[in-house]
């Protein structure tokens, strides 16, 4: 994002929904050193204020979160992988 000055799409809740990431707040300029750590996210959720029932309420536009609660929502992927097409995969193999 420092490098790009773009924002990032962040899948969440499991791959059900996104947010956005707007920027972030760090220990140090991630142009200028590479021994940084970021503290908080600042996210725009597309449903607010509407929120979830299953996952809780959504974070005020540009409120900045914890790294601990971006963690807790965000869907962890290997790169190139995919869980839906994974699944899509073992499914058509299972047909044949």
């Amino acid at each position: 994002m420092r490098e790009t000055g773009r924002p990032v799409g962040l899948l969440v809740w499991r791959g059900r929904h996104a947010w956005v990431r707007a920027g972030f707040t760090a220990t140090a300029d991630p142009r200028e050193i590479d021994d940084f750590k970021v503290l908080e996210a600042i996210v725009l959720d597309p449903l607010y204020p509407y929120g979830s029932s299953v996952w809780g309420e959504n974070p005020d536009p540009r409120e900045s979160i914890s790294v601990r609660e971006l963690d807790r929502q965000f869907v962890h992927v290997a790169p190139g992988r995919w869980p839906a097409a994974d699944r899509h995969q073992r499914q058509r193999g299972r047909r044949r």
